[in-house]
């Protein structure tokens, strides 16, 4: 299994969105446990292609010339649609993690909107309540 590089991971979200996304963060486990995932999977298929060809050499072995050719043609189209397969999970798996990123950047953007509207509010109120205070007192 390869090594994650997180900080390569963490630089490119916050180049990206201006989101500082630390090592310990959910999202940074989630990404993990989504490589793990993958890389057990991509595994296992590499594993059973392995199997098959070398039972397909054991079989080729026994078939006449143009057989033996037909089957090793075939055995690579399988071979290529696999990694191709893999491919286009890989790519999927990586949009997904995107999609991630973005929806967390905007929560994180939404509740950042929020907490600042409230603190104008309340230190506008304060400011106002200051200012009748002064009033009332002629200072």
């Amino acid at each position: 299994m390869r090594q994650i590089d997180v900080k390569k991971i963490v630089g490119e979200v916050a180049a990206r969105h201006g989101v500082l996304v630390e090592e310990g963060d959910p999202l940074m486990v989630a990404l993990s446990a989504n490589a793990v995932l993958l890389d057990a999977l991509a595994q296992e298929m590499l594993d059973e292609l392995r199997s098959v060809s070398a039972h397909l050499e054991n079989v080729s072995v026994n078939l006449p010339g143009d057989a033996s050719a037909a089957l090793k043609e075939a055995a690579e189209y399988a071979a290529s649609s696999v990694r191709r397969g893999l491919e286009l999970d890989i790519e999927g798996a990586g949009l997904k993690a995107r999609a991630i990123v973005d929806a967390v950047y905007r929560a994180q953007s939404r509740v950042a909107m929020w907490m600042w509207i409230t603190v104008g509010l309340m230190v506008g109120t304060l400011l106002f309540g200051a200012g009748i205070i002064v009033g009332r007192l002629g200072w």
